[in-house]
């Protein structure tokens, strides 16, 4: 079944969880599966927080542009703050013995192992993250 999503948040932690909740739900209905409700959960997680804390750096006048557009074997959502953005690969490897300790970065490698693409605009203030259905 295919179903589209479109919604702006202010940047608040709990109307990001009600949306996040809200996603969740409709792919458990149409059975994703355990692993992907998982992964799909733990990305968009952090790409709304990431786009709440650090790009519109928790500033309430500011909002969250999210899209989540869905069919039967592909979920597609894009995140987007409005904030300066950045540059994801000037981020410090969160894997390196060095960066151990550093906070920032864990989320953009959780994304990216969690979904099976990952694209970000020229500006750093909007990701794309997609998930495919097994099965």
């Amino acid at each position: 079944m295919n179903w589209c999503l479109q919604k702006v948040i202010p940047s608040e932690p709990l109307e990001a969880c009600e949306l996040i909740r809200n996603v969740i739900e409709r792919l458990e209905k149409e059975n994703w599966g355990d692993d992907a409700l998982f992964a799909v959960h733990m990305a968009l997680e952090e790409a709304v927080m990431n786009a709440i804390k650090h790009g519109n750096r928790r500033d309430v006048a500011k909002k969250v542009h999210i899209e989540v557009d869905c069919n039967c074997n592909k979920l597609e959502m894009t995140v987007r703050d409005e904030g300066a953005g950045f540059s994801p690969d000037q981020l410090p490897d969160p894997t390196d013995d060095a960066n151990v300790e550093i906070a920032s970065g864990r989320g953009v490698l959780l994304m990216k192992e969690f979904m099976d693409e990952i694209s970000y605009n020229a500006t750093g203030n909007e990701v794309r993250m997609v998930k495919r259905k097994l099965g």
